[in-house]
């Protein structure tokens, strides 16, 4: 054994660990055998073991203890000529470091941690991986910590097969896969783009940086970011019904839709067959979206051999159906919003209001069609909560009246009010 090691089993069998470890925040904090050790209330123990040590008895009831004087002390005695670093060492069983070289050491790592990565960008020779890294690593943004984790778990080949995804996005024309078999063509494994994992949060880091977007809070968002790169959820979940809509894809119009124009019959619309398209159009410039399938199936009825255009979202919106919409305000269409009027279908419209102020226009969900469209199915304190930050003054008004009656509206009910406008053409 050692001579430190046995210094330090001589110190650990006497009552000192209190004092031992003021003494490795000193060094901690200056790096060097220096500064003073007060202990207050001090055992009867360990005071006799400093007075053993240092050869002299301590009157006082706090005892004071220069640091110096204890390794002089320590090297006098059958220890003789001891490393008292080495000794700090062996007695907390690591290697006690000063805060400088705690510093230095992490300096160190995170040079290495940079070359790494970049090693593997560089293969890509694309610039814009390069510019998303760079930018990762300067902001320090969700994906920073996302790559630091990795790191620390020696799981670096996660961003690897990252790199090889984003590739993939950059230079393959017209990519359109589900996002699980996507996942396993990089990984090999279909899970690793699972919203909660961290291969999807870096790639949703990089889509952010490139897409000029914040990264999504809410699930529909981070999916419709993801399909904007072609990569589609499901290809068939979310669809949306649409009626006297062109999609225009490469010049040409999309020929599932076109059919199904041309039968005067509703198109389908899913994710898989919606990629690619860039614009949509009506005859008129303007389309009426509804979110229940039983009001569109009956408007359908009344709309048949008319260049009328109508949607369905079915519920809460899917990101076919963000897209859709989104597509259709930047071809500058006037979109006629109606819901149901309880929080749920309010906050619905509400949202896509802010998102496109000039292009949605809520739809008989003022508060005289909330009366005509009154159920008996009361509206828990919870959900009504959720009216609270309503903008359009509309449906902020209406909302107003919901919190009042505290009852749900459904579009079933003011079937007459839709059918009004849209014979009459005269949307109110």
């Amino acid at each position: 054994m050692k001579q430190e090691e046995r210094c330090a089993a001589y110190l650990r069998s006497k009552d000192l660990s209190i004092f031992m470890r003021q003494v490795r925040k000193k060094w901690e904090t200056y790096g060097r055998v220096t500064g003073i050790v007060t202990l207050k209330n001090v055992s009867a123990s360990a005071r006799e073991a400093l007075e053993g040590i240092l050869g002299k008895r301590f009157q006082e009831e706090d005892i004071k203890v220069s640091v110096k004087s204890f390794e002089t002390a320590l090297q006098n005695s059958v220890f003789e000529n001891v490393d008292f670093k080495l000794v700090l060492d062996a007695y907390f069983g690591e290697k006690v470091l000063s805060t400088k070289e705690r510093q230095q050491i992490k300096n160190d790592e995170q040079v290495a941690f940079r070359k790494s990565l970049f090693s593997i960008v560089d293969k890509t020779d694309l610039s814009m991986v390069h510019d998303w890294l760079a930018s990762v690593l300067e902001n320090k943004d969700a994906g920073y910590y996302v790559l630091l984790r990795l790191m620390k778990d020696k799981q670096m080949h996660v961003f690897t097969c990252v790199v090889d995804g984003i590739v993939q996005i950059l230079t393959k024309e017209d990519l359109r896969m589900p996002i699980s078999v996507f996942a396993a063509e990089i990984s090999g494994n279909p899970h690793f783009l699972d919203r909660n994992n961290d291969g999807a949060k870096l790639l949703m880091s990089f889509l952010s940086f490139y897409y000029h977007v914040d990264v999504p809070k809410d699930s529909q968002s981070w999916y419709m970011t993801f399909a904007c790169a072609g990569l589609m959820k499901d290809a068939i979940a979310g669809s949306v019904a649409i009626y006297n809509l062109h999609l225009e894809r490469n010049g040409v119009f999309h020929q599932g839709a076109e059919a199904c124009y041309q039968y005067g019959e509703p198109f389908m619309l899913s994710s898989a067959n919606f990629v690619g398209v860039q614009r949509i159009l009506s005859q008129q410039g303007i389309v009426y979206v509804v979110e229940n399938e039983m009001v569109f199936t009956y408007l359908l009825e009344l709309i048949k051999d008319t260049s009328i255009a109508l949607v369905c979202t079915s519920g809460q919106l899917s990101t076919t159906a963000q897209c859709l919409i989104q597509l259709m305000a930047d071809n500058q269409m006037q979109i006629y919003y109606s819901g149901d009027i309880d929080p749920e279908g309010i906050g619905i419209c509400d949202r896509l209001y802010a998102k496109y102020p000039q292009y949605i226009i809520p739809w008989h969900m003022d508060r005289n069609a909330y009366m005509l469209s009154l159920s008996q199915e009361c509206i828990s304190e919870e959900r009504l909560r959720g009216l609270e930050s309503i903008m359009h003054p509309i449906l902020s008004d209406t909302s107003k009246a919901l919190g009042e009656i505290q009852k749900a509206g459904y579009q079933e009910n003011i079937l007459q009010l839709y059918e009004r406008d849209l014979v009459s053409k005269n949307v109110r």
